[in-house]
């Protein structure tokens, strides 16, 4: 092979090997940007089954700690997440993190609060505690529709540079 065929096979080598490692980058980049994001989710919705298991099982002295923390953390995750930098595509998933993590801040506020005085209330009534939690239940539901369009918004995010991500699926 001539010497002047070498060298461009050897630039087109190059040039390709500096476009796999760029893609490759953006690809880790858009995976961190993700990772960073869901992994609030992840503990959020973790602290949130051990609460729910708590209501089921009646153990009133163990749930105003446990949505203590999980208030907290949600209190601490919105900043944190306010601050991650937004890797192009992302937006609307990092909107929608914000807003679910918003919306979590407000129930553990309110509701659970409420829910929490009439556990620990002598005149409290049955029926009050099933109105509560029964409103609790309905606003988890809300959250379940915004954990929905952060779903959408990161396949989108995702699926527009090519990166698959395992989710998973039992329930």
């Amino acid at each position: 092979m001539p010497r002047s065929m070498r060298m461009k096979s050897l630039l087109w080598i190059c040039l390709i090997s500096l476009f796999y490692v760029a893609c490759s980058n953006e690809k880790n980049q858009a995976r961190k940007f993700n990772d960073s994001l869901i992994i609030h989710q992840v503990r959020l919705m973790d602290q949130l089954n051990q609460i729910n298991a708590t209501i089921l099982s009646g153990k009133k002295d163990s749930l105003q700690p446990q949505i203590d923390a999980a208030h907290a953390q949600v209190r601490n995750s919105i900043p944190e997440i306010k601050a991650i930098e937004v890797f192009p595509g992302g937006e609307k998933m990092k909107e929608k993190m914000v807003e679910l993590f918003e919306f979590y801040d407000e129930l553990f506020s309110t509701d659970y609060q409420e829910y929490i005085q009439l556990m620990q209330s002598d005149t409290a009534e049955e029926s009050q505690l099933k109105t509560v939690l029964m409103q609790i239940q309905f606003r988890e539901l809300q959250a379940v529709q915004l954990e929905r369009e952060l779903e959408d918004a990161q396949d989108s995010f995702t699926t527009s540079l090519g990166i698959r991500i395992v989710k998973d699926t039992a329930e």
